[in-house]
């Protein structure tokens, strides 16, 4: 067999071999926007209030979700203090994912009241430092009664980096 003909039978192989591993969307510009890392974040609830939180995204067992650490400069405040947010995020397609997140709340004697929780539309910017994103916000009694929601929060995140000695 000629070397073209070989060339060519190797390069047929390679793309059989390779077509059935492939995923639409895989690529480079798929993979250089990753949502893995922790972002500094500026929440602002449908009334305009705003307080800043850190959102930690942890990869799982695919590079398509993972888990979500979140807390805020308010989280201890009165009239129920919460711990921090704990949950589950995943890809939902370019540049796009999802987020939920919830922690315990208390009463003002430290009894259990609850749990607030977040549901995170997010949208990567291009530059895959910073995003956007519309969440809903609820807190939720022992009994399982919404007692307050807002379905207005708008986030806009920078990702945290490394800052030397």
């Amino acid at each position: 067999m000629n070397r073209g003909k070989r060339l060519f039978l190797a390069a047929a192989i390679a793309m059989v071999v390779a077509v059935p591993n492939a995923r639409a969307g895989d690529g480079p510009k798929q993979s250089q926007y990753r949502l893995e890392g922790t972002w500094d974040v500026l929440l602002t609830l449908g009334d305009g209030t705003q307080f800043q939180s850190v959102l930690t995204i942890i990869p799982g067992s695919t590079p398509d979700g993972g888990s979500v650490l979140h807390s805020t400069d308010v989280s201890l405040r009165p009239p129920h203090p919460t711990l921090p947010e704990q949950g589950v995020w995943r890809r939902e397609g370019y540049r796009r994912f999802v987020a939920s997140y919830h922690g315990f709340s208390f009463d003002e004697n430290l009894q259990p009241f609850g749990r607030i929780g977040f549901r995170h539309a997010i949208t990567l910017n291009k530059n895959a430092q910073s995003f956007t994103g519309q969440a809903v916000f609820e807190e939720i009694d022992r009994d399982g009664n919404v007692v307050f929601s807002d379905p207005a929060v708008q986030a806009y995140d920078v990702r945290q980096l490394v800052e030397g000695p």
